[in-house]
């Protein structure tokens, strides 16, 4: 915290031996921690509980970001119990989004287990603070100190895993990791991009336009004359191409 340390300079003399010819005295300069004497007084370190540790770190990072977060998951939540409850069959782009909204909500579980042990720490502070009032405890239980040090790991796991919970429940997400990964390392991990679209589309189409005209065998792309009867009475372009891949496999 700041205004709680200050350095002191300390000259000390040391004996240095030179070539084995004897000890000479030299001087070194030594700054040591020292703790302030503001850091004694009972009314800056209520203050600083009262105003940094109470208001701040416990309201504003405590309560208002879970209570915000329970309530709009549990309405993102209801959405989707009222979603399935209904049985609509939903087209791909509806399924990707229900997807990435579960990753979403995945994400939020991951952080209240990740910061429980944090939120624990700090609740117990606070409440023994304001038990005590300005007797605030300098030294906290040792059990509280091993709870900080693990709620530490959990931190710093928790953050670890959110990526691979967006790649897990969002496809999307993940190709978009694997582009960017693929600038940074050699990734093995291959996926093609018309596969995100469900749709397995054969050998024969993934021709570029270029190869099919200068292909030999070019009549296996020509329709016959009764689709060509067909194609000039529809005018639907995305049934004139459906028909045109058709003949072609």
């Amino acid at each position: 915290r700041f205004f709680e340390l200050e350095s002191h300079k300390e000259m000390e003399a040391v004996l240095v031996q030179i070539n084995n010819t004897g000890n000479v005295v030299a001087d070194y300069t030594i700054y040591n921690k020292a703790v302030v004497t503001l850091r004694h007084s009972t009314s800056y370190n209520f203050t600083y509980f009262i105003y940094y540790n109470l208001i701040f770190s416990f309201i504003v990072m405590l309560i208002i970001p879970v209570i915000s977060l329970a309530f709009l998951n549990f309405i993102i939540w209801k959405e989707l119990k009222v979603i399935s409850a209904l049985k609509q069959r939903l087209g791909q782009k509806e399924r990707s989004n229900v997807r990435a909204t579960w990753s979403l909500i995945a994400v939020v579980v991951l952080y209240f287990v990740s910061h429980g042990l944090k939120h624990f720490v700090n609740t117990y502070q606070v409440v023994e603070g304001l038990r005590k009032c300005t007797d605030i405890c300098f030294k906290w239980p040792e059990w509280v100190n091993q709870c900080t040090t693990y709620s530490h790991i959990f931190l710093a796991v928790g953050s670890s895993v959110n990526i691979l919970l967006y790649c897990a429940c969002d496809r999307r997400f993940f190709i978009v990791v694997q582009k960017t990964l693929r600038t940074w390392f050699i990734w093995p991990i291959t996926i093609d991009s018309a596969s995100n679209s469900g749709i397995e589309i054969p050998e024969k189409c993934r021709e570029s336009p270029d190869d099919v005209l200068n292909s030999s065998d070019s009549t296996h792309f020509m329709p016959n004359r009764d689709s060509t009867s067909n194609l000039e009475n529809d005018s639907d372009p995305a049934k004139t191409v459906s028909v045109i891949i058709e003949k072609r496999i």
